[in-house]
């Protein structure tokens, strides 16, 4: 077996023409996933997935706010897109996974 450590660093996509992001794939182990919660439990269930959507976003590009001044990958600042921009936050977690994906490295391209 083979990991891809390179793709543990982070990865550069475009969301939108002049916009990217650096994101990692995410770990259950690494942001405390509670993967089996419970009726009741949304709350934290709430913050597993905004842990999701924080560890994966490391930084990012050409976002600002509405007086044209760069936003910083914040916490903060990381809430509000997760909360408000909810397709940016699924498109984050497709990203993730597909980086998540070229962790293992196949056998087959192993082999070759």
């Amino acid at each position: 077996m083979k990991i891809n450590k390179q793709s543990l660093q982070g990865k550069w996509v475009e969301y939108k023409p002049g916009v990217k992001f650096k994101i990692r794939p995410y770990s259950l182990f690494a942001v405390n996933i509670k993967p089996n919660v419970q009726d009741g439990d949304e709350i934290e269930s709430a913050k597993s997935m905004f842990g999701m959507f924080d560890y994966s976003v490391m930084d990012w590009e050409g976002v600002f706010d509405e007086n044209d001044e760069k936003l910083e990958c914040t916490t903060e600042n990381k809430q509000m897109f997760y909360e408000y921009v909810q397709d940016l936050a699924v498109w984050i977690f497709e990203q993730a996974r597909n980086i998540r994906d070229e962790v293992v490295i196949p056998e087959e391209e192993v082999k070759n």
